[in-house]
């Protein structure tokens, strides 16, 4: 008789033989889900809250600068100079397009060489140790970000070939966060958070929770949306060194041009007020936004 056809194995042992597979190979675990984390950040939440936006809800927490006739019309203004739909398509591309799998190459090739084996360990580190990490690597890749942003403001070159490019949206909105010259992402984004693993040395799944952080937050800082539900789930608190979504905003519309350097810094205002460029440009806004933006 023909031998009786093996048990399929049991779901907690084809999972953990699918994890030890992910966690063996440097292209899937640094390369594809790094990648992937990014990507699910930030689709994930700029989509929301361009969602959030075209609601009502939103409303009570729309940045309104004087003289810009309200937020509906200075975005109006905006996507009329920049329209939507490119600004989509520039950001697919600069995600997802040929330079973010090359960028997502380097990753595996370097991180395989650099990072130690409990890396990519099958075991994921303590909550407090992957807290502690996700913390260090948040300061750390905002302070490369303030000065990857900081050199295309002082740099005539840079700002001229690359970085005023993200600044022709006087008031972004989410998608806009992407809205940028892959070079100036390089230096921005890609460079600060790479270099932040690399000094922390966390475990991928820590880097990867990180990674979808860091664009998420990223998104609503472009939102125009201040003292909104999302501020707490990124912790927005300035007690706590966080920068606002006003603090990004105002940079974007005064703050913003070669030789007025202000408001660089995305999550936390202090490496502004560290080095001499932080702003308060609270007296501009509309009255009712004043408080918010405390």
């Amino acid at each position: 008789p023909a031998p009786a056809p093996h048990p399929p194995a049991p779901p907690h042992r084809a999972r953990m033989e699918w994890w030890s597979a992910w966690c063996s190979s440097p292209v899937l675990c640094w390369g594809v889900g790094s990648l992937a984390a990014v990507n699910l950040g930030f689709w994930s939440m700029a989509l929301t809250l361009e969602g959030y936006l075209r609601s009502s809800w939103s409303e009570p927490h729309q940045i309104h600068w004087k003289g810009t006739g309200g937020r509906p019309e200075a975005t109006r203004q905006t996507q009329e100079a920049h329209p939507w739909g490119d600004q989509l398509r520039q950001s697919l591309y600069v995600l997802l397009g040929p330079e973010a799998w090359l960028g997502a190459v380097a990753i595996v090739v370097g991180f395989h060489w650099v990072m130690p084996a409990c890396c990519t360990s099958t075991t994921l580190p303590s909550l407090a140790q992957a807290a502690l990490h996700f913390v260090l690597m948040e300061l750390i890749g905002d302070f490369g970000l303030y000065w990857g942003h900081r050199v295309q403001h002082e740099v005539p070159y840079l700002w001229k070939r690359f970085h005023t490019f993200h600044h022709g949206l006087t008031s972004p909105t989410p998608v806009g966060t992407i809205y940028i010259n892959s070079v100036d992402a390089r230096l921005q984004a890609s460079i600060p958070l790479v270099l932040s693993a690399l000094v922390v040395r966390p475990h991928f799944a820590v880097f990867y929770l990180y990674a979808a952080a860091r664009v998420a937050e990223n998104a609503l800082n472009h939102s125009g949306l201040n003292g909104s539900p999302f501020d707490l789930l990124f912790l927005k608190f300035q007690w706590l060194g966080r920068a606002s979504v006003t603090h990004h905003d105002a940079h974007h519309r005064f703050g913003g041009r070669e030789g007025a350097v202000t408001n660089l810094g995305e999550n936390f205002w202090i490496w502004d007020w560290a080095f001499g460029t932080l702003a308060n440009h609270t007296a501009l806004l509309e009255t009712e936004n004043k408080a918010k933006a405390m």
